[in-house]
């Protein structure tokens, strides 16, 4: 496959998952080698954990569930629901708190560091630990570093959610 091939169904690729300007994406990937690809799917699907729907299937899970696991959400969430507190508002809340979450997990992930620790001697003794998350091939093996994903997190967050009032509204 040529390159412009490559650019091509990478670019189509883009635009069906909801990317703006699906092109730069492609070309960035093609032409710079960096795995946007496996970084934006990586993302999407994230934010995906924090919809309105796997919100709502959490929140019946707590509501409805009797295990010890959930007993202290589940005594907040009638607190607050005693409080007049709205599901939506909830949901609002819950979602923003994932994408802040995903937002400081993508900085770990990019700081490839253990060393950052307010006691000086726990940096010492973790110096040498040390991660990397990678794009990998069809056997598992490392093909890409997966770096900067805390670059992009808000792009493919905003562009997730313009891509879903899209849909309700179609």
């Amino acid at each position: 496959m040529s390159n412009q091939e490559k650019l091509d169904d990478l670019t189509e690729t883009f635009r069906v998952l909801g990317a703006d300007d699906p092109n730069s994406w492609a070309i960035s990937e093609v032409e710079q080698g960096i795995p946007q690809l496996a970084m934006y799917v990586f993302l999407k699907r994230s934010l995906g954990l924090f919809s309105a729907d796997s919100l709502d299937r959490w929140l019946q899970s707590v509501a409805h569930h009797h295990g010890h696991e959930h007993d202290s959400a589940k005594q907040s969430l009638s607190r607050i629901a005693h409080q007049g507190v709205q599901r939506e508002d909830i949901r609002t809340l819950l979602k923003a708190f994932g994408r802040e979450m995903l937002m400081e997990m993508c900085c770990l992930l990019d700081n490839t560091s253990a060393t950052h620790f307010e006691d000086y001697e726990l940096n010492r003794r973790v110096a040498d630990v040390n991660w990397r998350l990678y794009a990998v091939d069809d056997n598992g093996n490392p093909r890409s570093p997966m770096e900067g994903l805390h670059e992009i997190v808000n792009d493919v967050a905003d562009q997730s959610e313009s891509g879903s009032e899209h849909e309700k509204s179609s």
